[in-house]
């Protein structure tokens, strides 16, 4: 006899690479628009970084106007490795991550931590 749980997942349309695409963009979209508008009362112009030119995707951030915090948010399934704050080379490098279901985490350096904590970074 099935459970209810395969007899469930049998049933669930499946979605077109193209699909599931379209739906990983938009998560993290959708993520980044989340957290502007988070910070919206701290940084009134934060807007999310939109990457015209190469030499403005080098600096590895998905917020503008959030100086001097250099901000790159990732949505995963799970929490993203905190090695990614490696790729961002603007300010003082933040990442801000979600996984599915879970609360937002913010993961930054411990020496701009401290700085932030000693009121020196904003």
């Amino acid at each position: 006899m099935e459970t209810l749980k395969s007899t469930h997942n049998k049933f669930k349309p499946k979605r077109t690479k193209q699909q599931q695409g379209r739906y990983v963009r938009n998560k993290g979209l959708n993520f980044e628009r989340t957290i502007a508008n988070k910070l919206k009362h701290i940084f009134p112009k934060a807007k999310r970084h939109l990457e015209t030119q190469a030499s403005e995707a080098e600096k590895g951030i998905d917020l503008d106007c959030t100086d001097p915090l250099g901000i790159q948010c990732k949505a995963y399934k799970n929490y993203a490795p905190i090695t990614k704050l490696e790729e961002v080379k603007y300010g003082v490098p933040v990442l801000i991550t979600k996984g599915d279901r879970k609360k937002p985490v913010a993961v930054m350096y411990l020496d701009d931590w401290i700085k932030l904590l000693e009121g020196k970074l904003l």
